[in-house]
C-alpha cells in the first residue's frame, strides 16, 4: 500500500489486457433491457441506446437514496459528445456494465444534481483523453460484480428490479463495499476481473475517490488525479509506475 498524507480519497488502478480487443465500430451506451433491465431509459427510450451526441439517462429502479441502472454496453467513443445522468435527487446512483469488454469513456459522464456515483464494470474499465465525471461527491470505479450494502448486494449482472427495488440500505464505503463472484463473472462470459486504467489527462473528484481493480496492474500513464487535501492508495494487487502527476 502507498499512501500520502491528507484526507478522504483512495486509488486503486489497473491495465487490463481485454482493452487491446478493441471493438472496429467505437461508440455505444445502451440500456439492458428484458427481464435484467433495471428500467434504465436512453433518451426516452426503456432499454434503448445512443451512439451520438448527448446520451440522456433517466429512469432506473430506486430505493430509498439509492438508484441503480444496468447498461449492455457503454463506450463514450465515436460520435457520443457527453453522457448526462437524470438522478431524480438520488444520493446514490449504481451503474453496473455487462458488456464483456468492459467500459470505455473518453467523454464527460455527468449528474443532473450532485451525488455519489458507484460504477462496476467487471469487463474492465478505460479511462481515457477528455473521459471524467462532473457533479459527482463520491466516485467508485471498480471491475467487481458487485457493491455491498447494509442490507443487501447489487450484483452488476444479476440483481433484478424487484431485488433492487429492496436495496434501499446504505453503500458500503471504501474496500468494503466491492467484492466479486465468479458465477456472475461467468454470466457475463468472463473468467476474472478485467483491469481499470487512466491514459492521458487529468481526473477531478469533489470529496473521495475509490478507483478498485479486482485482479489486475496498477498504471497511471501520462495521466493525473487531482481530489484538494486528499489521500490515495493502491487497493489492486500490483502498482505499475508511469510518467503521472497526483495533485
Amino acid at each position: 500500500m502507498k499512501q500520502s498524507h491528507g484526507q478522504g480519497v483512495s486509488v486503486a488502478l489497473g491495465l487490463s489486457a481485454l482493452l487491446a480487443a478493441v471493438p472496429v465500430c467505437a461508440g455505444e451506451v445502451s440500456a439492458t433491457g428484458g427481464v435484467l433491465g433495471l428500467g434504465t431509459a436512453v433518451n426516452g427510450q426503456l432499454g434503448g441506446s445512443c451512439a451520438a451526441g448527448l446520451c440522456q439517462v433517466g429512469g432506473g429502479t430506486a430505493a430509498g437514496s439509492n438508484l441503480f441502472h444496468r447498461f449492455s454496453a457503454f463506450d463514450t467513443r465515436g460520435g457520443i459528445t457527453g453522457v448526462n445522468f437524470a438522478t431524480g435527487g438520488a444520493s446514490n446512483v449504481f451503474v453496473g456494465v455487462t458488456s464483456p469488454l468492459g467500459s470505455f469513456i473518453d467523454k464527460l459522464v455527468s449528474f443532473s444534481s450532485p451525488g455519489n456515483l458507484f460504477w462496476l464494470s467487471p469487463g474492465g474499465i478505460a479511462i481515457s483523453g477528455a473521459g471524467g465525471f462532473a457533479n459527482i461527491q463520491q466516485l467508485n470505479l471498480s471491475t467487481a460484480t458487485g457493491w455491498r450494502l447494509s442490507n443487501g448486494v447489487f450484483d452488476a449482472a444479476g440483481t433484478t428490479a424487484g431485488q433492487a427495488a429492496l436495496l434501499s440500505g446504505a453503500p458500503l464505503q471504501g474496500a468494503a463495499g466491492p467484492l466479486s463472484d465468479p458465477a456472475s463473472l461467468a454470466a457475463i462470459g468472463l473468467q476474472k476481473n478485467g483491469d481499470l486504467s487512466l491514459s492521458g489527462g487529468l481526473l477531478t473528484v469533489d470529496q473521495s475517490l475509490l478507483l478498485d481493480a479486482q485482479g489486475g496492474n496498477v498504471l497511471l500513464q501520462a495521466a493525473g488525479i487531482q481530489a484538494p487535501g486528499g489521500r490515495w492508495r493502491s487497493v489492486g494487487p500490483r502498482w505499475t509506475k508511469a510518467p503521472h502527476r497526483l495533485m
